[in-house]
């Protein structure tokens, strides 16, 4: 508590990891097998030809620099 009597402010992080804990828990009455669909499911993988800073370079300005 502080001076005053007010409690102090928590940190955000223990409120997160609590958030996330449930998250990621299965809700009752649910299997393990059950959660692997999104393993099948395979992520498509962007494919960009220039990084982001030659991207910026390559882009030409209007007069002349």
């Amino acid at each position: 508590f502080t001076r005053k009597g007010r409690p102090r402010k928590a940190s955000k992080t223990k409120q997160h990891q609590r958030e996330a804990h449930f998250m990621k828990r299965l809700p009752r009455g649910h299997l393990l097998s059950e959660r692997r669909p999104f393993d099948a499911l395979p992520l498509p993988v962007p494919v960009q030809p220039f990084s982001k800073r030659t991207k910026h370079s390559q882009q030409q300005r209007p007069g002349g620099r």
